[in-house]
Order: structure tokens, then C-alpha cells, then sequence
């Protein structure tokens, strides 16, 4: 896989593959997002327009985005408690708080439970940092967006080792440094590393309570040390008005004792008293009053200035906090993606067991034993030998004489052994053209020709030691999805469920792209090294344009393929290709297209 168009139609498969390694449902989606309990994942535009002005490739930015989303919001579908609630979520900083804290947690315990992951998450935050999806914290940010942005860029690289964070907490934390109040910084360190303590999305919620009351009590001790200076200032400047009075007029006071006296034991009701004394009183008083007008206004200033930390608590939406992870990378995913119809991958729907039916594996005895009989045939002929060990003998090995002492194999036997170690999948067409017959005169049905020669297969196929079988029919109905249905699963007797496959009805038109993705994830997720897809078609599908890439991609995963055409040529689609026209020809038909496929690396 080395180009864009291999991932563009990869991804949502490599994505399920990884779901279910998780545990988690991934469904191909128009954008990428979750319910909390599916994610959905889009496939990706091969158009070079959308990937300018990067910093990474288009193969980086879809494989690390995509594989990091996947992995995080596993993470969250695991072990993220929904329900779980606090008074403090109503809260623009809580909420902020609560969701970093949350997202640090449960990207820990999935590097603990899936240790590779680890270095999934470390390449996202790798193209995150780097292509300005995080942005550096700035010392004209919003002291929330401070606070919550450093606790962050701290925790993941500090906590979870995301080295690729290194440059963006290094300037976090000198404007940290230079924003929080120094006592508040500390106590704010020391409680989010607190988050190794917890198990659960509601201790998550508990420490983001403790990390608040002790904002909240910060921010209290700075309120009442403004009160304090600000009582000390209005205290001081009035002592300071005071004495300047008393300095300029020593005898002032006395003076003042003094006339008070005279004037009230001389002056008449009727007289004003002298003019230059009632200036100088009234220059006095106005004196005064502008002095305490300043000193109300000083006051006034200075409480109806927020402090840092009340900043930090009475933050709003629109104050810069982080958003959430999967946010950001769900939108840096959406912006590349291609949501055309031929990209959509099928979902799957797995039908429960219909039981045996007897008649309808008489019918095919006769293709199964023939065609078991060719397989028998090329086991044979590809057989390779093998030296074992053995306790008897007449020829001795000479590595192993060293155990003869202790009563070891050393005589050599020569063994014939047949390595297959094959998944096969096979995918039958039930388009409405197959309810056609082979011709005027042959009245049979081509669905009943490719149901019966797909168990065929399928019942030979497993019969055969290290080959595990899985058949797929399309299209289904399933609401407005398009879907393939599946009639055994891998690990599964194909016998116990021939009661499917002789159920099977054709109806609908022929999805053959959007189908063969859905098969092809199913055989990605299958241990076996080699992989084989097998397509039974009668016809063309609805866009032979998109089968043929994503027929391209699947190759280019190292998957093989073979098109096998009822009364009708697929050699334009598939390299390896047959043609039938009833089940009896199946085994000269597979015999000529898997004598070089199934067994070539035996």
C-alpha cells in the first residue's frame, strides 16, 4: 500500500478490522463521528487539492488521523461511563476540565490494554502538533484557555509520553508560568497528575471538583489580598493627607480650637464673620471631598478588575479552551474526505443458521465429490517433503546426536506435508438478473447455479487442512444501507448451515464495489497469511469504474482474486477468471483457476 487511492478506499476497512480488534463497532460513514457506541469512519478523497498546505503526506495524514481516531474514540466506547454527571459539566471550564482529564485516562488504560496503541495516539498527536491542528498557548490567551491548554500539553507528554508535544508545552508552560498565580500553579500541577489515581469516568468528575474548589479557594485568598491592599491604600492616604496638613500648619490644630472659641463667644447671629476665614474654611472642605472621591475611586478600580483565577472560573465558550480531541480530529478527517456514492462501504448483516437441509446437499454431492477429488489431486502434487525426527530408524541426524544421551529423536524420516494456511472468501452476486435462466431450453436459475456451486466450493474448501471458509451474498435489504448478508462465518461448518444457502433469492441490482470492501474487511480480520476472494457474478455491476480501483486495492493489500462468471465473462474485471454454466462444470472451472492460486505457495 503506497498511494492515497490504496487508503482512500482502505480506510474504513482497516478501521473496522482495528473496531473489532477492540471490541468496538466501526461502520463506514459520511464524516466521521460517534454515538458513543458506533464510529464511523469516511473514506478518504483521492483529489490532490484537499491535502495542500500540509505538512505531512496524504498517506500520513489518512493513515495517523485515521487510525489515531479510531484508537480514541475506542477508547472512549470502552471505557468513557456516558451517563456519569456532575454540576460542574454545566460549566464552560468544568466541562473542559472534566473532558482533558477523561481523555488522558482512558488513552492510558488502552496503551495498557493494547500496547501498541500507544504509538498509534503518539503519531496523532505527532501530525496534531505539528500541521496546526494544536495550537500554542500565547501570552494574550484567555487565562482558561492558559490553564486548561497546559494541563493538556503536560499531561500527554509527561504522562502518556507523546513526545511530539515537546515544543507546544515548552512555551504552555513559561505563559503558564507567567499567568497563574504562583501558589494556584503549583497546587494545579500537583492535582491533575492525580489522574493516574483514576479508574473511572467518575473519579474523573471527582478530581475535576477537587481541582475547581481549590481554584475557587485560590481565588478567594487573591480577593480578600486586594481587599486588604486596597484598605491599606485608602488608609495610608488618608494618614498621608493628614500629617501633610499638619506639617505645613504645626499650630493649625490649636489655632483652630482656638477661634472656634472667639467666634462662637463673639459673633453676632447676624454677622458672616471675616471673608478670608470662610474662603479659607470652604478651600478646606472642598479639599476634602476630592480627596475622598479619589479614594473611592481607587477603590472601586481595583475590585471591579476580575482577578486571573475568577477569570479562569467564569470562562465562556468563546474564551480559547482546547476542544475536545476527537473533535479535532474528526474535523481534519472530514476535511479530506469523499463521501460519493461507489466509496461507501456495505454493512453486514450475519443471518442467523436456517439448519441443515438434506435435499439441497444432495443435490450438490456430485460437484462437491469431483471437485474434492481435483483438490485431492493438486494437494498431492504440490506436496512438499519434510525431515522429522523420529525415535526409530536407519538413517541418524546428525543435529540431533547430541541428544542421544537423554533419549531423543535422532533418526530422520522424511514426511509429505501441504502448507496452506488460507482464508478464502467467497461473495455471490443475488442481483435481480440472476433470477434468468441458462437458456430457452435449460429452465435453471442462475442464483440456484451460483448458490449451489458457492457450497460446493465452500464444502470443499473446508475440508481441506488449514483452508477456513466464509460466503457473503449481496445485495440485501437492510433499510436505505446498502449490505451483503453472510451465510457462514469463518470458523464455521458450512454443512450445519446449508439451510441458508438454499434459501438464498435473488432480487435488487449489483452494489459490487461497495460489497466487495465489506467482504474484504471481514478477510483482513482472518489470522491465515494468505487470502483469497472469490466473486460469482452473472453480469456487470452498477460502476465498473469503482469495482476495478477498489478490485486495485484489495490487490494491493497482497489479497488474491477470482472472478467466477455464470454463462457470463468477468476476465475485464478479474485476472484470474472462469465461466460456468451449470454446477457440474464448477470443478473443471476451479481446478484451472486455483491450481495456481490456492495451492502456488504450498
Amino acid at each position: 500500500m503506497s498511494n492515497i487511492s490504496h487508503i482512500k478506499g482502505a480506510l474504513p476497512i482497516i478501521a473496522r478490522a482495528l473496531g473489532d480488534k477492540f471490541g468496538v463497532e466501526v461502520k463506514q460513514g459520511q464524516r466521521a463521528q460517534t454515538d458513543g457506541k458506533v464510529i464511523f469512519i469516511p473514506p478518504l478523497s483521492e483529489s490532490d487539492a484537499v491535502y495542500q498546505g500540509r505538512m505531512f503526506s496524504a498517506y500520513e495524514l489518512a493513515k495517523k488521523l485515521g487510525i489515531g481516531y479510531v484508537v480514541h474514540e475506542s477508547s472512549h466506547v470502552r471505557y468513557t461511563d456516558f451517563n456519569a454527571n456532575c454540576e460542574l459539566m454545566k460549566t464552560p471550564f468544568g466541562k473542559h476540565l472534566i473532558n482533558i482529564l477523561e481523555d488522558i485516562r482512558i488513552e492510558k488504560k488502552m496503551s495498557r490494554d493494547f500496547p501498541g496503541t500507544a504509538d498509534d495516539l503518539s503519531q496523532l498527536t505527532e501530525v496534531l502538533s505539528i500541521d496546526g491542528f494544536f495550537e500554542p498557548i500565547n501570552s494574550d490567551d484567555h487565562p482558561a484557555a492558559v490553564m486548561t491548554g497546559y494541563m493538556m500539553y503536560k499531561l500527554r507528554h509527561d504522562y502518556l509520553g507523546q513526545k511530539p508535544m515537546a515544543a507546544l508545552l515548552e512555551q504552555a508552560e513559561m505563559v503558564f508560568n507567567d499567568t497563574i498565580p504562583q501558589g494556584a500553579a503549583i497546587k494545579f500541577e500537583a492535582l491533575i497528575f492525580e489522574v493516574a489515581k483514576c479508574q473511572s469516568t467518575a473519579d474523573v468528575m471527582l478530581l475535576a471538583e477537587k481541582i475547581h474548589r481549590m481554584i475557587e479557594q485560590e481565588a478567594e485568598n487573591e480577593d480578600d489580598q486586594d481587599d486588604n491592599e486596597n484598605q491599606g491604600d485608602s488608609g495610608q492616604s488618608d494618614d498621608q493627607s493628614s500629617q501633610d496638613n499638619q506639617q505645613s500648619n504645626p499650630d493649625s490644630s490649636k489655632d483652630d480650637q482656638d477661634q472656634a472659641g472667639d467666634d462662637q463667644s463673639q459673633q453676632s447671629p447676624n454677622s458672616s464673620g471675616d471673608d478670608s476665614d470662610s474662603k479659607n474654611t470652604q478651600d478646606d472642605g472642598q479639599t476634602a471631598v476630592d480627596n475622598s472621591d479619589s479614594h473611592d475611586n481607587l477603590g472601586n478600580s481595583s475590585k471591579g478588575k476580575e482577578s486571573v483565577l475568577r477569570q479562569v472560573l467564569n470562562a465562556t465558550e468563546d474564551d480559547g479552551m482546547p476542544g475536545d480531541l476527537g473533535d479535532v480530529v474528526s474535523g481534519g478527517l472530514n476535511a479530506i474526505a469523499d463521501t460519493s456514492t461507489e466509496n461507501v462501504m456495505a454493512n453486514t448483516v450475519v443471518t442467523r443458521s436456517q439448519g441443515t437441509d438434506q435435499l439441497f446437499i444432495q443435490r450438490t454431492t456430485t460437484a462437491v465429490n469431483a471437485l474434492k477429488h481435483r483438490m485431492q489431486i493438486m494437494l498431492q502434487s504440490q506436496a512438499r517433503s519434510k525431515v522429522i525426527g523420529t525415535n526409530f530408524g536407519t538413517r541418524l541426524r546428525p543435529d540431533r546426536l547430541y541428544q542421544s544421551k537423554l533419549g531423543g529423536n535422532v533418526f530422520a524420516k522424511k514426511v509429505k506435508q501441504t502448507q496452506v494456511n488460507t482464508a478464502v472468501k467467497v461473495l455471490i452476486d443475488i442481483s435481480g438478473s440472476m433470477t434468468d435462466t441458462i437458456s430457452q431450453t435449460d429452465k435453471t436459475a442462475l442464483v440456484d447455479i451460483a448458490k449451489e456451486s458457492a457450497f460446493a466450493l465452500a464444502m470443499t474448501l473446508d475440508s481441506i487442512q488449514g483452508v477456513n471458509v466464509s460466503v457473503d451474498i449481496f445485495p440485501v435489504k437492510n433499510g436505505n444501507w446498502v449490505s451483503i448478508e453472510r451465510l457462514n462465518s469463518f470458523n464455521e461448518a458450512v454443512r450445519s448451515r446449508s439451510g441458508n444457502f438454499s434459501k438464498v433469492k435473488a432480487d435488487g441490482s449489483t452494489p459490487m464495489s461497495q460489497c466487495l470492501k465489506a467482504s474484504f474487511a471481514d478477510l483482513l480480520r482472518q489470522k491465515e497469511p494468505r487470502k483469497l476472494l472469490m466473486v460469482i457474478t452473472d453480469g456487470e455491476p452498477d460502476n465498473l469504474a469503482a469495482t476495478v480501483k477498489t478490485i486495485e486495492m484489495i490487490k494491493a493489500h497482497g489479497v488474491e482474486l477470482l472472478g467466477l462468471g455464470i454463462n457470463h465473462n468477468v476476465g475485464h474485471m478479474f485476472e484470474k477468471h472462469g465461466n460456468i454454466t451449470n454446477v457440474n462444470d464448477l470443478a473443471a472451472a476451479m481446478f484451472t483457476m486455483m491450481q495456481k492460486t490456492l495451492l502456488n505457495a504450498a
